[in-house]
């Protein structure tokens, strides 16, 4: 779920965030 989560949260700012961002919250986050 955190994966639909973070796409939602960075959809409008993708460019904003770059996968950088994408890979470290699901390190910190892998099963939440």
């Amino acid at each position: 779920m955190k994966y639909r989560f973070m796409d939602i949260a960075a959809c409008p700012m993708c460019k904003h965030f770059p996968l950088e961002l994408y890979v470290i919250e699901t390190k910190e986050y892998p099963e939440r």
